[in-house]
């Protein structure tokens, strides 16, 4: 039945208890105790499935004669089972709240301890480049419940630091924080210089770095459109401070403008501007084939196969036949990859 003690799986462990002579009926002393009984309760809560709260049955066997009180009889009849147990040692809890500040060179680096075992704390930093961090830099640990430490003689730049508690155990996870670590009071100095260049189907972008308090510098690119005499298409890039050169790689063919400025944390520099023509294959374009021309009205719509594969543009001429000679010529430019173009408002003729 549900209720069957015998019917239950029993432990591996068993402990032999000698009882002393137990001449008085409901004794409960020293003399009453049983041996540890560790090892038989241990693979108990070592089984799948236990959890706090459950029951145990203990089965005693032997001969003699001893009388045992429920609980229902009195609380205090009731055999007391005596536990004494322990946490396993673990690492410390992690600090918490993560302040960091400037002070002249200095950085400030200060937390709230959340740990009472811990024998120190260790301090990491490392410097976001352009996207990555970069230059992880162990700092001089500090002993336990200390809750600051300064970082002496920094460089202006975008910084992160970790911070965690360590005891004989192991570590506790980092706390994380950043920051931008200058003494700027105006946006820095805009480069000067940019300058452009092909490389197979890169560009090398050049300049001259100006500013001495720049944490980053972004760069900008747009292809022009001739089609709608616009600038578009536009991506950054970032580059990391006191850089003077980035590689644009594998650019498409085009007519690119490029723009580099400086950064802090009060703002950004002024624009830096320039163009450059970038043709991956030097040799002219293969022409269009299949040209054909349908009149509705006064308009007239060209249709042809784009067989270039480096063109930077296309370029539409019209002109009228008047008394054996073509007079009037106009030119249109259309964006590569163009296949279509339609004339309005023409006259007969």
């Amino acid at each position: 039945t549900n209720n069957s003690l015998s019917s239950r799986p029993r432990t591996a462990a068993e402990v032999a208890w000698n009882a002393a002579t137990w001449p008085t009926v409901g004794a409960a002393g020293p003399a009453q105790a049983t041996p540890s009984l560790v090892s038989i309760v241990q693979e108990i809560v070592d089984r799948p499935g236990w959890a706090s709260g459950n029951a145990l049955a203990l089965f005693v066997a032997g001969t003699g004669r001893r009388t045992a009180e429920a609980r229902e009889s009195g609380v205090n009849l009731a055999a007391v089972l005596h536990l004494e147990y322990s946490e396993p040692p673990a690492p410390p809890a992690a600090p918490t709240d993560l302040v960091l500040t400037t002070q002249g060179a200095d950085v400030n680096v200060a937390w709230t301890d959340q740990s009472a075992d811990e024998t120190a704390f260790e301090i990491e930093r490392a410097r976001w480049a352009a996207g990555a961090w970069i230059e992880y830099t162990p700092l001089p640990s500090v002993g336990a419940n200390v809750t600051s430490t300064v970082d002496s003689g920094l460089s202006p730049g975008f910084y992160g630091y970790f911070v965690r508690a360590t005891n004989g155990v192991g570590e506790s996870e980092w706390l994380l924080g950043a920051l931008v670590h200058s003494n700027a009071t105006q946006p820095p100095a805009a480069p000067t210089g940019l300058a452009m260049s092909n490389s197979a189907s890169d560009v090398q972008v050049t300049w001259t770095d100006n500013a001495t308090d720049e944490y980053v510098q972004e760069i900008g690119r747009a292809r022009y459109n001739p089609t709608t005499q616009t600038w578009g298409e536009w991506v950054f890039f970032l580059a990391d401070l006191d850089a003077t050169a980035y590689v644009d790689a594998n650019v498409p063919d085009g007519q690119y403008a490029y723009l580099v400025r400086a950064v802090n944390e009060v703002g950004p520099s002024d624009w830096v501007i320039s163009t450059v023509i970038h043709i991956n294959d030097a040799g002219p374009p293969a022409p269009p084939n299949g040209l054909t021309a349908n009149v509705v009205g006064n308009s007239v719509t060209l249709d042809w196969t784009d067989d270039a594969t480096n063109e930077l543009a296309y370029e539409v001429q019209r002109a009228e036949f008047v008394a054996s000679a073509w007079t009037g010529w106009t030119a249109t430019a259309l964006d590569k990859n163009t296949t279509t173009f339609s004339s309005a408002g023409l006259t007969a003729g």
